[in-house]
């Protein structure tokens, strides 16, 4: 996804990139929906050899793109991944992971643990994971797109993303504290939820956007991996909570912090939209 990204961000007109990346990334959010109604209809075995072959396919077919004019004119000596870490860039990297935990917070605690908390919130019917998971990832997908297309309207990364996180938030309260749902009501809950804090196209350009070419693609990369990663330490904290205090509690205790520190390193990242991406970091200045 990442290398996806810069490739179209530095391929597309800087008023336009955002649409761009959009597409991309809402098409990757529709792979997981399919895997999700694949794995319902054939054996698990048969799901794992598609994907692998359409991996296969999608690896040939990278080797018909060739890089972008920007970056086949940048100076490749100075391409050092270590930059990251020196100049004020890393107070920006880490910002961006922080500002995406709230992603897997909710597909790693809110969707896979729905029968739990579901069951300590008294919802009239029963909820399985696989379910929520899958209409949560119908809503990752729409949010995807809204988030893009709000984010080309406002002419901000940061307000969308901000926007996204209250909007999250707020349906996070929901859940955690409304009583006498049914099942579908807490399938439409995990869609809208998932629509709201679907801003994963605009959090990993706003990421590329934040960094010269040399070190676009590595930030680019590696953020989504972090981020994902992300989910070890918030799945760890819910379990260690859920035994302390209820399930739902638990799970508030937990997006609270994960939503309230995003929201904190939104504050601490560069507004990119409109940025025109073709620069260089060096190790003291950024090189026009």
């Amino acid at each position: 996804l990442g290398a996806a990204i810069t490739l179209v961000s530095e391929s597309l007109p800087k008023e336009k990139r955002g649409l761009g990346t959009t597409i991309v990334a809402a098409l990757g959010m529709l792979g997981i929906v399919a895997a999700a109604l694949i794995g319902q209809l054939v054996h698990w075995k048969t799901a794992y050899i598609m994907g692998g072959v359409m991996g296969l396919l999608l690896l040939l077919a990278r080797f018909k793109i060739s890089e972008s004019a920007m970056f086949s004119k940048a100076g490749h000596a100075a391409a050092n991944p270590f930059l990251v870490f020196t100049g004020g860039r890393f107070k920006k990297y880490m910002s961006c992971i922080l500002i995406g935990i709230p992603i897997y917070f909710t597909t790693g605690i809110l969707f896979t643990f729905a029968p739990e908390l579901t069951a300590g919130l008294g919802v009239k019917g029963t909820v399985t994971a696989g379910n929520a998971i899958l209409f949560g990832s119908f809503g990752l997908t729409l949010g995807d797109i809204l988030a893009g297309l709000m984010s080309q309207w406002l002419r901000s990364r940061k307000r969308a993303i901000g926007l996204s996180l209250v909007a999250g938030y707020s349906l996070v309260l929901v859940y955690c504290f409304a009583s006498g749902l049914t099942s579908t009501m807490i399938y439409v809950l995990s869609f809208l939820i998932g629509t709201t804090v679907g801003y994963w196209a605009v959090l990993v350009t706003m990421a590329a956007e934040q960094f010269g070419t040399n070190i676009r693609a590595t930030v680019a990369t590696t953020v989504p991996n972090f981020v994902r990663g992300s989910a070890l330490f918030a799945v760890s904290f819910f379990a260690y909570l859920k035994n302390q205090i209820s399930v739902p509690q638990a799970a508030l205790a937990v997006g609270t912090i994960c939503f309230g520190v995003a929201l904190l390193a939104l504050t601490q990242v560069e507004e990119t939209f409109g940025r025109d991406l073709d620069y260089e970091e060096r190790a003291e200045t950024r090189a026009a």
